[in-house]
């Protein structure tokens, strides 16, 4: 049975990471079943427009999730952070996977994040090691997809400020850390569908740069045109910091290039987005 005929349910479609799998799943020729808790947004008719057929179901509501499944080969599941109740957040996760297996999915991925397996700590990673142990348990095939930093994150956290960007210092300035983006995290989920006797019951860590902020300065500095400085942040500021700094991400980008030889690094990253701090 070829990609065409064979439907992949993708949870998180209106957000980064699940948008990215849409289009990237449609442009191998997979068919596009995308979830979303509402279908009059604009968000839900541009999913529309590229393909995608956009079903409405709730992480809460288990009879939702499974008539969501019904006729899929597969699944991607991006969840959604609940911080002031990862309990609810585990719950939902627990919900797709018990309807995904009833429905019978032949192939479910889970993006969860780097490093959930060394002692990561916070709720919501703590959660998506317990979901992982979850998955483990249950006669599934699975793939899971570990993200190091989101390049995106960049976005949210860079600012222009008296005609300077800074950049906080979230992680000790000559430190590298991996990251990647949302379109390798999309590309390596497309990957695993399309290999799944490569990728089954496997988890993947996945990065495509390890840099430090220094250099991100740099290149920053660089690509926009803009001087470029690293503002000094107390330590507590950034949970998980200490983590980074000491045990960090540990992908092995240059096994993960001969998977995905298109896999980008950050300055790849910002050639090709449409981002531009001093636009915003």
């Amino acid at each position: 049975m070829s990609n065409q005929n064979k439907l992949i349910l993708v949870f998180g479609a209106t957000g980064n990471q699940g948008g990215a799998a849409v289009e990237e799943l449609l442009a191998q020729g997979w068919k596009v079943r995308a979830v979303s808790r509402r279908l009059d947004t604009p968000v839900v008719q541009e999913l529309q427009n590229k393909g995608a057929q956009v079903v409405q179901a709730n992480l809460d509501d288990r009879q939702s999730l499974l008539e969501a499944m019904v006729g899929v080969y597969g699944v991607y599941m991006v969840q959604p952070i609940i911080n002031d109740d990862p309990e609810k957040e585990l719950q939902q996760g627990k919900n797709v996977l018990d309807m995904a297996k009833k429905a019978g999915i032949f192939h479910f991925i889970y993006s969860s994040a780097g490093g959930v397996d060394r002692n990561r700590g916070g709720a919501h990673f703590d959660i998506m090691w317990q979901i992982e142990q979850y998955i483990r348990e249950m006669d599934l095939p699975y793939t899971m997809l570990r993200p190091a930093f989101f390049m995106e994150n960049f976005k949210r956290v860079v600012q222009v400020q008296d005609a300077q960007l800074l950049i906080p210092e979230f992680i000790n300035a000559n430190t590298a850390f991996q990251m990647i983006s949302s379109k390798d995290i999309a590309a390596f989920a497309v990957i695993a569908f399309n290999q799944p006797e490569n990728f089954t019951r496997e988890a993947v860590e996945i990065a495509g740069d390890e840099i430090s902020l220094t250099q991100v300065k740099q290149l920053f500095s660089q690509l926009f045109d803009i001087p470029t400085k690293i503002l000094e942040t107390p330590r507590g500021q950034f949970p998980g910091r200490e983590w980074l700094e000491q045990v960090g991400y540990q992908a092995d980008i240059h096994a993960l290039r001969e998977i995905h030889p298109g896999l980008l690094d950050l300055k790849s990253w910002v050639r090709i987005s449409d981002w531009n701090p001093r636009n915003c």
